[in-house]
């Protein structure tokens, strides 16, 4: 019996969440799209994979660069606050 070590290349990947923060959001909308949000980051296999946030309302701006942590992530979600109109 001959046992080989074969080692498989890991595939990562590069996310980005694009989330609406206008002020058409505010309210239960904005709540339940940040625990969306929340979850579905704390459900990724980060540090495997990167992410990054961009919030958008009149305007998009990046809201956490790309990351390996899942903190940062999730800080920059539950920081988005209603604001603007949607420039779409």
């Amino acid at each position: 019996l001959w046992l080989t070590h074969v080692a498989i290349p890991v595939k990562t990947a590069s996310i980005c969440l694009l989330l609406d923060h206008s002020g058409s959001m505010s309210g239960p909308k904005l709540d339940e799209m940040k625990r969306a949000a929340a979850e579905y980051v704390q459900r990724q296999s980060l540090p495997e994979n990167q992410m990054a946030v961009v919030g958008f309302e009149s305007s998009a701006r990046v809201v956490c660069p790309l990351t390996k942590q899942p903190s940062a992530a999730l800080a920059a979600i539950n920081g988005l606050q209603p604001t603007g109109g949607t420039n779409m």
